[in-house]
């Protein structure tokens, strides 16, 4: 994949064609404010994204993904290749970075639809099928998120004149639970869901537990959705626990995270209770595995620990079991 030159890149693919494409954001930006468009800004690494490449190839190489893309959407290509010649390319590098970093950029191709006040309204990747497919997943991804956005502008609007705040608080609770992982708005939706901590600080009305619950469900929960939790349910009686550690083991994303991980999920395996036995088993399992690896964290006993449990919550199929004994030497 190194070795494909920038040639598969929507950039050179533009030099090739009369199709479009903007380098520089800051300057797509201002076309985009003139012309009255959105912005696709495509998070690319042209000389060895394998996923990238074959997006440029099935894609945005194509008149009829490029005319429909072109009506709505100034496009930009924002590059992070590894060679020096293709390095040599991109205007401003550190704009690149900067923009990757403010938008939570993890992995590549990553596609933002957003409007010129830099609002993502759409993200997305590589999606198999062709061009017309494509036009499609954006039509449906353009609608969908400007709804979010609008619902969440709205509701914050709505918040800060409501006489009956928490009738608001619960509606941003109903909307939490109705978006996507990641959807357009949804930081500014669950700020408003927070708005139950101070009007329920006890929990009387029930509103501070729903907010947990919902925050943690939407992925969007911070260090204090996870303390709550714990504080609100310590023996997992409601389940809300548990959704503390589902909600932190989909986060471990480095070494450090998972060693941390693997101690919260024992701890937690101590209370002897869980209610979502697919998602607890999955996560035993995936972290019993992590602790069995030299080149992971090296911890064996608790990785059989960690995967008798997730075979106990029968997450482990007969057939994989068999494979695990073989290698591992029985522990199941």
């Amino acid at each position: 994949i190194a070795a494909i030159s920038l040639a598969a890149s929507p950039l050179a693919l533009a030099q090739e064609s009369d199709h479009r494409w903007f380098a520089d954001y800051d300057k797509a930006l201002a076309v985009a404010q003139e012309e009255g468009k959105d912005l696709l800004v495509d998070f690319t690494g042209s000389d060895w994204c394998g996923w990238c490449i074959r997006l440029h190839d099935e894609v945005f190489q194509h008149d009829a993904w490029y005319k429909q893309a072109s009506e709505s959407y100034v496009l930009v290509a924002l590059d992070f290749p590894n060679g020096e010649e293709a390095k040599a390319k991109v205007p401003n590098p550190a704009r690149n970075a900067e923009l990757r970093d403010k938008y939570g950029i993890r992995g590549y191709p990553t596609i933002l639809l957003m409007n010129v006040e830099g609002e993502v309204f759409g993200r997305t990747g590589y999606q198999a099928g062709g061009a017309e497919a494509y036009v499609e997943h954006m039509t449906q991804l353009a609608v969908s998120g400007k709804k979010m956005l609008a619902a969440a502008k709205e509701i914050e609007g709505e918040y800060a004149e409501a006489k009956d705040k928490v009738a608001v608080v619960r509606k941003a609770i109903g909307l939490l639970a109705e978006a996507e992982d990641g959807a357009p708005g949804v930081d500014v939706i669950a700020g408003v869901a927070r708005k139950a901590y101070e009007l329920d600080p006890k929990n009387e009305a029930g509103l501070k537990k729903e907010a947990v619950a919902s925050l943690l469900a939407s992925g969007v929960a911070e260090a204090k959705e996870f303390e709550l939790a714990v504080a609100m349910d310590p023996k997992n009686a409601d389940g809300l626990h548990e959704k503390a550690v589902a909600a932190q083991g989909s986060m471990v994303a480095d070494k450090d995270a998972a060693t941390a991980f693997v101690s919260q999920l024992l701890a937690f395996k101590k209370l002897g209770k869980v209610h979502d036995q697919e998602t607890i088993g999955g996560l035993a399992f995936s972290a019993g595995m992590w602790c069995m690896n030299e080149q992971l964290l090296n911890q064996p006993e608790n990785g059989k620990v960690l995967l008798k449990w997730a075979d106990a919550l029968g997450q482990i199929p007969d057939e994989m079991k068999k494979q695990l004994n073989e290698q591992l030497g029985d522990i199941l």
